[in-house]
């Protein structure tokens, strides 16, 4: 006993000591290839990019003119490379500079963003990045342009640009299409010659860069506009200007040696990492040294931390003796998606550009054609070699979505960030701080309004065969815990320690008290946006143990089992609940606010966030609420056990921090935490009076309505103070920068402006709102939500198109459900009915049309029959007659509002109304597409039922809600 814990001692300390889990890396000279091209059109020529890296090997690429916008510019991928830096224009097409960085140095690569801030479009475009922080790469582009002034103002930018750049970086390597000919000396060659030698800089690519055969003239045009500019000529090995073939543009090629921290020469071209190896043997001497310790032992311990201690010390001390820790040398692997082209490709690729350098000597119409025919067939066998690559990735692969995700996720550096002052220490001190909130002043506790609850929860007795389900249901996932223990290995060990862990977990809940070796959490920042030298701008993941997990779910089923029995949580919740869901939340805010302005009332919308409500909860409050709710002794104080006392690590850069404390709030990445969420803000409905409220975990929003204009201010402000008061009893603050008030109404004529103050903050009518994802405008037309999303499905058409040519129809359509259809179907009940929705529509056959290869002249509605894709206007008929066949017990039947044996008797009553715009409401369209159906359809339970649906719109396809009223159903 003592060998185990003095293993576990020391393995303690190795994470409070910051020990680094990565050797320190060697000082390397490297080289480095820095390409530039002008490229004319960067997205319609990845594939020949794709295969000239594939040959040189090059480490950064710099283009002049990639013509990108902005949804191009986030989707654009060239394989094994990432776009670090790029300027694209706003006001006109075309122009722009962008530089993509070999994924093997991007960890020691960084954007320069004040470069893309001196950009002036149309005069002075560029964009740049750091290497090791001692080198900079500039891609600049100057548009051909004899404006005087526009010469003058490009001058000025460069000089501030040089001058910048001299201040921070050893060496400079600046690349682009300046359009000033080198070889024709004139005013503005002169300019540039003389700021050059001002900041000691040289061109070192002076030979022709662009050959062009004038139309109906035999002459053919020379100049030098592309250059290389750089301060450090020793640097640079070899240096090369040549014709690619798909540009009008020459390329320029200089090959560099830097001595530079944390690269990795390709001589030595492995790491030393230090890690556990989970192979099939250690597996198996594991459950060897699992399987010697007697069962029975446990449970003569009576102290339930104690016993559970006791077996978790003997299952890390196997652990650690079955996978110890090793130094190891690990191996440089290519990059998984990597495609390596035939020698036979880059044979034919060498003979296109023989042929290119014979045309630029001659004038020959035929080698012109035959040109133009090898160039077709170059790129059908380049995006072929890309097909074939990827279809057998994608086959080849255990988890095929995966495989597919990898090829379309946006690319990402290394865990590993460099150049980071930031430690795992400075990260615990600042989340330390920011989740334990400061308190609310304390007030005079009180119970929480509403009938007392007779009933009791109690605690089934936890089985071993339920354990082994539960292990078996955790995700299969890379991260872990605290204790380094994957979720593969319980499942591996299962049989073994199911019955342990169900007696373990009976015992604790028994004793009311949850182990405390489970309450410490490992917690990894992830950086957001902004610098990386502000803490502020990472993200928490917090990472539990698969033993705690594995607790909180024998809690979790019958504690919701218990609160859907006996109806505890209010029906105004819809998170975290079986059959409620954010879209649910939304329709009956969305079909409340209709019914409101219908009856000609003055209507508000309030939307209240709660400041770290997750993270401030108070554990007093919270046991006076769990005894009022039904939970007594021993479980209250086993969940209120399961919150006290709390820990975090956190891991950076492969170094841990020391342990920080926190006693407040529920605990990040938890089942449990949710739930118990739920029960300390589930009187909180109840508390407002003059209003109704729409919750979805702490996202609450509140409507108020009035006749009256007065009277609806009125009771605005009974809301807010109610709701103030009601924080304030539990502790809890108001984030006033994110509270939006909204005066809904029908006309847009209508204005009124008016200004609320909560806790001394001045809150301003807002005419636009954010809730649960969607964008709410006051009058309900929807143009924002749809603005915005046309917006992201932009993005993913350039992505679709780019991936086109290597993916398979199959694995596109997945793209589509993945990218597209994720948005179009997200709330579509609320904003489906809006005119609007048609732009999404077309934007929806846009993006068949690509997948399919349909042309513009050709109807899409075939090819949504034949591959089962639902239209747009089929994605709102589905889900609005879901919601309402599953609602349907709470409506009014027509055969209930009379005694007449009627044919429509079964039919739903629809909405009397004032205002054509309520017909556009969930309910009211919903009920109106219902009662067309088949009285047969109607019986059937929601599973057959969506079946039914799918089928009929499926073999239909209407593009309209009005095709769908007017046709026969069968």
């Amino acid at each position: 006993m003592a060998l185990r814990s003095n293993r576990n001692t020391v393995f303690s300390q190795e994470k409070d000591t910051n020990r680094s889990i990565l050797v320190s890396p060697v000082l390397h000279v490297n080289r480095f290839k820095i390409f530039h091209l002008n490229i004319r059109s960067l997205f319609n020529k990845i594939s020949y990019v794709e295969l000239l890296c594939d040959i040189y090997d090059y480490s950064v690429l710099c283009f002049s003119e990639p013509w990108l916008n902005e949804d191009q510019a986030s989707c654009v991928r060239i394989n094994d490379y990432t776009l670090l830096s790029s300027y694209y224009r706003e006001l006109k097409k075309g122009g722009g500079s962008a530089i993509f960085v070999k994924n093997s140095i991007l960890n020691v690569s960084k954007a320069l963003n004040f470069v893309s801030k001196l950009s002036i479009e149309d005069i002075f475009e560029c964009s740049g990045i750091s290497i090791n922080n001692n080198a900079c790469v500039i891609a600049m582009y100057r548009p051909c342009n004899r404006d005087v002034s526009k010469i003058r103002t490009f001058f000025n930018q460069f000089d501030i640009l040089l001058t910048k750049l001299q201040k921070r970086f050893s060496y400079i390597y600046i690349c682009g299409d300046l359009n000033i000919n080198q070889l024709y000396k004139d005013n503005t060659l002169e300019a540039l010659t003389d700021l050059l030698n001002t900041h000691k800089l040289k061109s070192v690519i002076k030979e022709i860069t662009r050959i062009q055969q004038l139309p109906q003239v035999s002459h053919v045009s020379q100049s030098a506009i592309d250059y290389i500019i750089t301060n450090s000529d020793e640097t640079i090995e070899d240096r090369s200007n040549f014709n690619v073939g798909f540009s009008d543009h020459f390329a320029q090629c200089i090959t560099i040696n830097l001595t530079t921290h944390g690269l990795q020469n390709k001589a030595s071209s492995s790491d030393r990492i230090i890690r556990r190896e989970f192979s099939n043997a250690n597996i198996n001497e594991f459950l060897y040294l699992l399987g010697i310790y007697n069962i029975n032992y446990y449970e003569t311990i009576i102290d339930a931390n104690k016993r559970f201690n006791t077996f978790y010390d003997h299952f890390t001390w196997c652990f650690d003796i079955a996978f110890p820790k090793k130094c190891t040398t690990k191996n440089r692997v290519p990059p998984k998606n990597k495609i390596k082209f035939s020698l036979e490709l880059q044979q034919k690729y060498n003979k296109y550009k023989n042929l290119m350098a014979i045309n630029d000597c001659i004038n020959d119409d035929r080698l012109k054609k035959q040109l133009k025919m090898e160039r077709k067939s170059l790129l059908k066998e380049i995006n072929l070699e890309k097909g074939n690559y990827v279809a057998n990735l994608i086959n080849k692969s255990e988890n095929k979505s995966k495989a597919l995700w990898n090829l379309i996720k946006p690319p990402s550096s290394s865990k590993h960030i460099p150049n980071i002052s930031l430690t795992a220490n400075h990260f615990a001190q600042y989340f330390e701080h920011s989740i334990t909130p400061k308190q609310c002043s304390a007030t005079t506790s009180k119970k929480p309004r509403g009938s007392h609850y007779n009933n009791t929860f109690f605690f089934y007795p936890s089985t071993s065969s339920e354990v082994y389900n539960i292990i078996h249901s955790l995700k299969n996932k890379k991260s872990t815990g605290i204790d380094e223990i994957p979720n593969e290995l319980l499942k591996a060990c299962s049989n073994v320690i199911s019955p342990v862990l169900s007696g373990i977990i009976n015992h604790c809940v028994t004793q009311g008290c949850f182990p405390d070796k489970l309450k410490t959490s490992c917690v990894i920042p992830i950086h957001k946006k902004g610098s990386i030298q502000d803490a502020s701008n990472y993200r928490a993941i917090s990472l539990l143990s698969a033993f705690s997990k594995v607790f909180e779910k024998c809690l979790c089923s019958r504690i919701s089992s218990f609160l859907e029995k006996h109806n505890i949580l209010s029906n105004r919740q819809f998170g975290f609940r079986s059959g409620k869901s954010t879209e649910m939340a939304s329709a009956q805010l969305m079909q409340h606010i209709h019914n409101e302005l219908d009856l000609n009332k003055e209507c508000f919308v309030i939307y209240f966030d709660i400041r770290k409500a997750f993270d401030s909860i108070n554990l007093g409050l919270l046991s006076n609420k769990l005894k009022y709710l039904g939970f007594r002794y021993p479980v209250d104080d086993f969940l209120l056990s399961f919150l006290s006392a709390r820990k975090f690590i956190v891991k950076f850069n492969n170094t841990y921090s020391n342990k920080y404390m926190v006693n407040i709030g529920t605990p990040q990445g938890s089942n449990l935490g949710p739930i118990i969420f739920l029960l300390f803000i589930n009187d909180l409905p109840k508390y407002i009076t003059s209003g109704s409220t729409f919750m979805y975990a702490d996202d609450t929003a509140v409507v108020v309505s009035a006749h009256e204009y007065e009277a609806a201010l009125q009771k605005l402000n009974c809301v807010v103070r109610e709701f103030v008061q009601w924080c304030q009893n539990n502790q809890l603050r108001i984030n006033s920068d994110k509270t939006v008030i909204m005066n809904m109404k029908i006309s847009a004529l209508k204005s009124n402006h008016f200004t609320l103050s909560i806790e001394n903050n001045v809150i301003v009518c807002s005419t636009l709102a954010t809730y649960l994802g969607l964008k709410v405008d006051e009058n309900l037309n929807w143009n924002e939500h749809i603005d915005r999303t046309c917006s992201k499905l932009n993005k993913t058409y350039y992505l679709i198109a780019q991936l086109k040519d290597r993916l398979q129809v199959p694995q596109l359509i997945s793209i589509y459900y993945a990218l597209v259809f994720t948005h179009l179907n997200y709330n579509i009940i609320c904003w489906g009915a809006s005119s609007k929705a048609h732009r999404l529509f077309v934007y929806q056959k846009r993006v068949i049309r690509l997948i399919f290869s349909i042309k513009s002249t050709n109807s899409c509605k075939e090819t949504f029959i034949k591959n089962k894709i639902m239209p747009l206007p089929c994605v709102y008929i589905y889900k609005v007659l879901c919601f309402v066949h599953q609602n349907k017990n709470n409506l009014t039947k027509c055969g209930d509002l009379h005694s007449y044996n009627t044919r429509g008797k079964h039919k739903i009553s629809t909405f009397k109304h004032s205002h054509t715009f309520y017909e556009k409401s969930p309910y009211y369209m919903g009920c109106k597409l219902y009662n067309l159906l088949p009285k047969d359809i109607c019986r059937y339970e929601i599973k057959p039922f969506k079946k039914i649906i799918k089928d009929i719109l499926h073999h239909n396809s209407y593009y309209s809600i009005t095709e769908f009223i007017h046709k026969n159903l069968p």
